[in-house]
């Protein structure tokens, strides 16, 4: 009788969280996940990302990595692949407050007034910082050894006294020491983007329909809000923090917000994604891709991005002049969008419809080619070869 009892009793306790606290909860784990693999040590390189016919992003793609070398950047030094130093680096790049992390006056007032003795800047402006959600990049240039360890120890001593992890950060600039002779192609970093993020915490997993995500967007626009409010500022730390390890390029994939119709991914999702792609493209280019839903491409050309990334579900040159109409006079780079399924068939096959992508297209500048959507797992790699070279003897 006493387990009946219990049983009966549970789902009362359930209820009494509520729709914000269990979210907060899974929202947690995600951030955990997205951060535990640290700022930069996700870098993607491109492979299939060639350039052509003058693209904005020409020095960003195509000149900006280590020859025939593989990079392991750790602090202090960037090694190749038999342990040779080729760079040391010594000081620090950014330090980034993050007052998502504060819970009383009394922590941001302690980091508030040890960073300004550090670093010589104004103790009510840090202070005045401490009170926003999104994180605040303290300074942005060279510090002296020193003054790092300074902070570092500053960082360790709030998190003992006050337990507040994560509070004071510091990015090192590692492409500012890349040997530039040995510089040969892009390396990209790579972030999942709010939405897509947000529905894996309320669906736990992939999903069809997106029943949950959506049903929670429409019964709690707030926390709704609240959840893609957190995300957004931890991917925008998580893509500055690969970009001050070395990524050139970053890009922002949203794979599931083809879900959404236009009037729900303005109300929904347009702003998060609008302040995170202006933050990060502070720092470095940035790819801004969805796929799913070509109705979407106004309004993701409106929220932000270098480079406008485009699926093979709309005709490239019909997606280049919808990209342009709504640019903002801003003039965008394209990717796209070759059917991943193509590169399933033959060379020859691979060849005309490459071609006649590029021919659609041809009069135009700042093409990426790529495929429309991820490589399919069963694609041979000499039909990968095939698509790459043909790219490359485009006349």
């Amino acid at each position: 009788m006493e387990d009946n009892e219990k049983n009966v009793k549970r789902p009362a306790k359930r209820a009494e969280k509520g729709p914000n606290q269990r979210l907060r909860q899974r929202t947690a784990v995600l951030i955990i996940v997205i951060l535990v693999f640290g700022f930069g040590a996700v870098l993607i390189r491109l492979s299939f990302l060639t350039l052509v016919q003058g693209s904005t992003l020409q020095e960003a793609a195509v000149g900006q990595m280590l020859r025939d070398t593989t990079i392991n950047a750790k602090r202090g030094s960037i090694y190749d692949t038999n342990g040779k130093v080729l760079a040391e680096s010594a000081s620090a790049w950014q330090v980034v407050l993050s007052p998502i992390n504060f819970e009383t006056d009394q922590q941001r007032e302690a980091a508030a007034k040890g960073l300004s003795e550090i670093l010589g800047v104004e103790y009510e402006n840090v202070l005045e910082k401490t009170q926003q959600k999104n994180y605040y990049v303290v300074v942005k240039r060279k510090i002296e050894v020193e003054q790092r360890n300074q902070v570092l120890e500053l960082s360790e001593k709030l998190s003992k006294e006050y337990d507040c992890d994560g509070v004071i950060q510091l990015l090192d600039d590692y492409k500012r020491y890349y040997p530039k002779e040995e510089l040969a192609s892009c390396v990209i970093g790579f972030a999942g983007a709010p939405f897509t993020l947000a529905s894996y915490v309320l669906e736990g997993g992939a999903s069809r329909s997106f029943a949950k995500t959506k049903r929670f967007m429409y019964l709690y626009p707030e926390a709704f809000s609240e959840l893609m409010g957190t995300l957004s500022r931890a991917v925008a730390l998580y893509l500055k923090g690969q970009i001050a390890a070395g990524a050139q390029v970053v890009q922002l994939f949203d794979s599931w917000v083809g879900c959404l119709s236009p009037l729900e991914y303005n109300s929904y999702v347009f702003t998060h994604v609008h302040a995170l792609l202006n933050e990060v493209e502070q720092d470095a280019p940035a790819i801004h891709f969805g796929t799913g839903n070509p109705a979407l491409i106004p309004l993701m050309t409106q929220a932000g991005g270098t480079v406008i990334g485009v699926d093979w579900r709309m005709d490239l040159s019909d997606a280049w002049d919808v990209i342009d109409a709504n640019n903002g006079g801003r003039r965008r780079s394209v990717q796209g969008n070759l059917d991943p399924a193509v590169l399933l068939t033959t060379p020859e096959e691979i060849a005309a419809r490459t071609i006649s992508m590029l021919d659609s297209v041809r009069s135009r500048r700042g093409l990426i080619v790529n495929l429309g959507h991820g490589i399919i797992k069963e694609t041979p790699v000499e039909n990968a070869i095939s698509f790459v070279k043909t790219v490359r003897n485009y006349q």
